[in-house]
């Protein structure tokens, strides 16, 4: 085979194999390069190459749609801890006693024994416009009975599906307070008491053991957590049970927020906040 014809072979073959974009551009009969529609082929390459990376925004977009509609899911399954809500005036006078078992009274069982004595034999009641307090004892423990006061009625607040489910998840975070500030109340309540009993008189200032004793003891985390709020006055609440909330407050009183707030002026655990209508009185 001559040079010139493997050459010419050589030629068809890097032909077939080098794409012609790598290649010198063909030229017309006038010897100028033959220029693509759309302009330069520096040009037309720029263009494919922007429109592949616009290609992206697509899968991008949709995966951040994506994980904003499973954050919205999310948020609307959260338990809701705020919004409208509905109490009811209720006519009892006084609500059934809690009992403060013994073992949660960090004294010597002397004292323990001389307090609760005293107490089994003589009833004590503080009383107040705004609720009424008093303390007797079983073989139990400490009794603590919440009456309403001159000027006050019960509101009773139902815990509802929302903020059981909230309660339930979160009840260390709002016994714990409660938890260490009954015990430290309750010894100190004891020890006063024993020194009153043993001198057959009162104690000088009872009146603070009302919120930190007598309310402390009512409610459980989440009551301990929170007030009835009419407009900058804060109202404790003096109850709890399984199923409702119980504050003390005027019989005029036909709303009321509930706020986290604790009648220590101390960090409330609560975060959510209702507007909350009063019904018509039931028994």
């Amino acid at each position: 085979m001559s040079f010139l014809s493997q050459n010419r072979l050589f030629h068809n073959w890097v032909a077939r194999v080098i794409p012609f974009s790598f290649r010198d551009p063909p030229s017309t009969e006038t010897g100028q390069p033959i220029v693509p529609a759309g302009g330069s082929i520096a040009a037309s390459v720029r263009r494919r190459s922007k429109g592949k990376k616009s290609g992206l925004w697509f899968p991008v977009l949709c995966g951040v749609a994506l994980v904003g509609g499973m954050a919205w899911l999310y948020i609307q399954q959260l338990p809701s801890l705020n919004g409208d809500r509905t109490a009811t005036f209720i006519k009892n006078e006084a609500l059934k006693p809690k009992i403060v078992e013994k073992e949660l009274v960090d004294v010597s069982d002397d004292i323990r024994k001389s307090v609760l004595n005293h107490f089994a034999e003589n009833r004590e009641r503080l009383k107040s416009q705004l609720v009424e307090t008093q303390f007797t004892a079983t073989d139990a423990g400490l009794e603590i009975q919440i009456l309403t006061g001159s000027d006050t009625r019960f509101a009773r607040f139902p815990i509802d599906d929302d903020l059981r489910t909230w309660y339930d998840e979160n009840y260390d975070l709002l016994e714990s307070p409660r938890s260490k500030a009954i015990r430290k109340s309750l010894k100190s309540f004891f020890q006063d008491w024993d020194v009153a009993a043993r001198n057959q008189q009162g104690v000088e200032d009872f009146a603070v053991y009302r919120d930190s004793v007598g309310l402390a003891c009512s409610v459980d985390g989440l009551g301990f957590n929170v007030c009835a709020k009419i407009d900058q006055t804060l109202y404790p609440c003096v109850y709890e049970d399984d199923g409702f909330l119980y504050f003390l407050l005027p019989p005029s009183t036909r709303k009321f927020k509930i706020v986290g707030a604790r009648s220590n002026g101390k960090k409330s655990q609560f975060p959510g906040e209702y507007d909350v209508k009063i019904k018509a009185a039931r028994g």
